[in-house]
């Protein structure tokens, strides 16, 4: 499995306001993401990542994310 993904978000700015009255914000965030997958058995899948927020940092946003899963089913 591959995959790339545009992510754009909104969340009102007064609610945002609730936990952090600093911020100055209009509430729309956007980014990407790039992730990759492999299938080992039909029963275990591994998973990788990658996030990346486009927006000027406000709390902490400059920092990609990493993701890593592990999917175990029971069939």
């Amino acid at each position: 499995m591959l995959a790339a993904r545009y992510h754009l978000c909104y969340t009102n700015p007064a609610q945002l306001r609730e936990f952090l009255p600093d911020i100055q914000t209009n509430g729309v965030y956007t980014g990407w993401s790039l992730g990759f997958g492999v299938e080992v058995s039909n029963l275990v899948n591994v998973k990788v990542l990658y996030y990346k927020y486009l927006k000027k940092p406000e709390i902490d946003y400059a920092l990609p994310i990493y993701q890593f899963s592990f999917s175990y089913s029971l069939k």
